[in-house]
């Protein structure tokens, strides 16, 4: 069975992602609290020790009032590209990887 790790699965795409894909895949919903993505060695070591195959990437800094999301804050860009560079470091040839984003 694939193994399928949802980053960003507290997010509204990502917990629809969750609810769906989880009957017939095996499914690691990743949140905030599961793994800080901003951190490069903490998304290798999961994607590693739980062997997953195929990363969902729906995380996403900013955007959201509740996230205290500003404007003006120029670490916006940084930290969704540093999440998703962190991501992408670890796929393999036999991975996949699927980002959604605006």
């Amino acid at each position: 069975m694939k193994k399928i790790a949802i980053m960003g699965a507290g997010g509204f795409v990502g917990r629809a992602l969750t609810l769906y894909l989880s009957g017939q895949y095996e499914v690691y919903p990743v949140t905030r609290k599961v793994v800080n993505l901003l951190d490069e060695v903490a998304v290798a070591s999961f994607i590693k020790e739980n062997r997953i195959d195929v990363v969902i990437n729906c995380a996403n800094c900013g955007g959201a009032r509740k996230n205290g999301y500003s404007e003006t804050s120029a670490n916006i860009v940084e930290e969704n590209l540093r999440m998703f560079y962190n991501m992408e470091r670890c796929i393999t040839p036999k991975m996949k990887m699927i980002n959604f984003g605006s």
